[in-house]
């Protein structure tokens, strides 16, 4: 395989006139969410980087030796929901509730491989937490990213994050942020309402 030269356009549309050129080597090719994403390792620092492939203009071989990842990818991503992870990222354990309605769905489909039921200080956390009776607790190891986070808050209250408390609090934030802008474009001054 040789290497690449990507021309990126940055995500955010006011940079959408910038464009960023990227020397990597293509390693894989990974689907999250109905999108696909090229994760390759750049020529110079080696870093692992995640390109969505719809934000690829152009791909360019050059006349360089290709240099295989030095891992193995299924390890790499074991711990990840999605495909966003930095190389300082470790593994957390969140504890989260779910609802009884919630809890039929995950037994079927995990949150993570690593999702399993707590048992262990049931009673305390509920007690803590002013919990509902039913649902269950349960918890998950893998990183923190934007994908656990939106997976975690997808749900609109059939799951709550408990633990880490970082992880809460920058999930309450996200709702507080979305429900602020609903307030904005329901207001009396919007022509929206």
């Amino acid at each position: 395989m040789q290497k690449f030269q990507l021309t990126l356009g940055h995500l955010r549309i006011k940079d959408a006139q910038k464009r960023n050129k990227k020397q990597i080597f293509p390693h894989v090719l990974k689907q999250c969410k109905g999108r696909w994403f090229l994760i390759g390792t750049t020529v110079d620092t080696k870093e692992v980087m995640c390109y969505s492939m719809d934000q690829i203009e152009d791909i360019k071989p050059l006349p360089i030796k290709y240099e295989p990842y030095d891992g193995r990818w299924d390890e790499y991503f074991e711990s990840v929901i999605g495909v966003t992870k930095k190389a300082d990222d470790t593994p957390q354990d969140i504890v989260f509730w779910a609802s009884q309605d919630e809890c039929a769905y995950l037994a079927g489909k995990p949150v993570h491989s690593s999702m399993t039921p707590l048992k262990k200080n049931d009673a305390e956390l509920r007690k803590r937490y002013r919990l509902p009776d039913d649902g269950k607790l349960f918890r998950i190891n893998c990183i923190v990213n934007f994908e656990l986070k939106r997976e975690m808050a997808s749900k609109f209250g059939e799951r709550i994050v408990l633990e880490p408390p970082s992880l809460r609090k920058e999930i309450i934030n996200d709702v507080k942020t979305m429900l602020n802008r609903y307030r904005m474009i329901t207001s009396k001054r919007s022509k929206f309402v």
